[in-house]
């Protein structure tokens, strides 16, 4: 079945992050079709974000900005890891389940209090199989301006301090395997196999 929602941004939500103010993105979904639809929003990470409204109705040919917050405390712990590690990143996914719905429930819907009418569009989505409902999956993806723009600088200024040292190492010492300095070469070179393979996911 051909759902009629449809998404901006349409594949990924990007929060940037900054020392002070809100870290928010938002998410506009309008509906193209004929029949009125009720949504639910989920995520992977539920305690990270305040999402309003995170669920709703949609009437044919109208659109709803959804609202997606990552909450302070949790920012706080996020920017902590970014400044200490150099690099910002996140697995975390959104969800929005959708279905058609007639007029009529459409609007028993609409008289209801917001917690009753999530619990019933709960209710609803749980009921329909899953040719009846519009699934649309959202990457997340986390920028922090600050720690881009040092980290560029940083890891350039340190890339050609480590040519420079590589090669004075290189001409000095020839490691032989089983000692300490080819053991930390090893252990050396796993580790940038495994930043380049991090890097290469996001």
């Amino acid at each position: 079945m051909t759902h009629p929602l449809s998404f901006n941004p349409h594949e990924r939500l990007v929060f940037s992050f900054t020392d002070h103010g809100v870290t928010e993105a938002r998410l506009n979904v309008r509906n193209f079709g004929a029949s009125c639809c009720a949504f639910k929003v989920k995520t992977t990470t539920p305690d990270r974000y305040l999402v309003k409204p995170n669920h709703g109705l949609i009437h044919p040919n109208r659109a709803d900005e959804i609202s997606i917050v990552v909450a302070e405390i949790k920012k706080t712990g996020i920017l902590a890891r970014a400044k200490l590690d150099s690099r910002i990143h996140c697995t975390d996914k959104f969800l929005v389940q959708s279905a058609i719905i007639d007029p009529l429930l459409a609007s028993q819907l609409e008289g209801q209090t917001s917690s009753e009418r999530a619990d019933a569009i709960t209710r609803l989505l749980n009921k329909r199989g899953k040719n009846e409902l519009g699934a649309k999956k959202m990457l997340v993806h986390f920028t922090y301006p600050e720690l881009d723009c040092d980290y560029e600088h940083t890891n350039l200024e340190a890339e050609k301090e480590s040519v420079k040292k590589l090669s004075l190492e290189t001409a000095t010492l020839a490691p032989i395997p089983g000692n300490p300095e080819a053991m930390f070469s090893e252990i050396v070179a796993l580790r940038k196999k495994y930043d380049d393979l991090v890097e290469f996911a996001v």
